[in-house]
């Protein structure tokens, strides 16, 4: 859904767009709707998450702040908006949620 998503926002673009402009849009939908899910009851998926994530485990409050600041680097990065931050955001999440799951 996330890359149907991204085509038919790419789609409706009145200039040519490259195909990588579809991958990044593809990761911030991917990123919004993940964290809606999580959006839906913060409180239950930070208890889950101190099950498999390292930084969740050792600072119990990056659980309740992880979702909140997954969907502002998918807002940020499909807005196209403050690349400096959105980008290294993601990134952080990303690594600390890949390294957990190694």
């Amino acid at each position: 859904m996330s890359f149907l998503l991204a085509v038919a926002v790419t789609w409706i673009s009145p200039a040519p767009v490259p195909a990588i402009t579809i991958v990044e849009r593809f990761v911030a939908i991917a990123m919004c709707l993940l964290a809606v899910q999580k959006l839906q009851n913060v409180e239950s998926f930070s208890t889950m998450f101190l099950n498999y994530d390292l930084l969740a485990r050792r600072y119990v409050p990056y659980g309740y702040v992880y979702p909140f600041a997954e969907a502002t680097a998918g807002l940020l990065m499909l807005a196209g908006a403050l690349t400096w931050f959105s980008a290294p955001l993601a990134l952080v999440i990303g690594g600390i949620g890949a390294v957990s799951v190694f």
